[in-house]
């Protein structure tokens, strides 16, 4: 083989990988406590982890994972606010240590914090968070997906990667044959469930 040849040459081609797990493709992060001792408030599902857990005026907690925001009020019994990242329309700071939330729906969610700096760094991370994103690979759906096929067969992350695969008659078909399409029913779901 001449000189000339081997650089004209394509290179040789690279092994397949065996086995790509999801925690390969999308690690878990680690979180970051602003005090000790704080809990997210929430049970993250397939897929989603906690990046930021801070404290609230009233006591409560505000965490943030890849996926929601987070909102545990102290005088709350129940689960507090939570809404997915890209239902957030934008964030804005009033009266120094006031956080206003805007989500897409119309709603709006106020957050409170002991002082400014604090309310700064949380919009910081939130604007970082809704940053564009720059190809399908960075969206929550495929962290879900890559984290979901690692679960037991007999677990619901399975059975709605299951679903995804199944024949869909046409959404518009006639009455009595349409069926949902999978994003719709995922969506349900974690609205319901989480």
């Amino acid at each position: 083989m001449s000189e000339r040849e081997r650089y004209r040459a394509p290179p040789p081609p690279e092994p397949p990988p065996h086995r790509v797990r999801a925690s390969d493709l999308y690690p878990r992060l680690r979180t970051h406590y602003d005090e000790p001792g704080l809990q997210p408030g929430f049970t993250p599902i397939c897929g989603e982890f906690v990046q930021w857990v801070g404290r609230m005026t009233d006591g409560g907690t505000v965490a943030m994972s890849n996926y929601r925001l987070h909102m545990q009020p102290k005088r709350c019994k129940g689960p507090g606010p939570s809404v997915p990242i890209r239902l957030i329309d934008g964030v804005e700071i009033r009266d120094i240590q006031h956080l206003i939330v805007l989500c897409k729906h119309g709603r709006q969610l106020k957050v409170t914090f002991d002082n400014g700096d604090q309310c700064v760094e949380w919009w910081r991370r939130l604007s970082t968070a809704l940053a564009p994103i720059g190809s399908v690979q960075e969206t929550f759906a495929a962290a879900y997906a890559a984290w979901a096929k690692e679960q037991p067969p007999a677990s619901v992350h399975r059975a709605l990667l299951r679903a995804s695969h199944a024949p869909h008659r046409h959404w518009f078909g006639p009455e009595g044959t349409t069926t949902l399409p999978t994003c719709f029913l995922l969506f349900c779901y974690m609205l319901l469930f989480h």
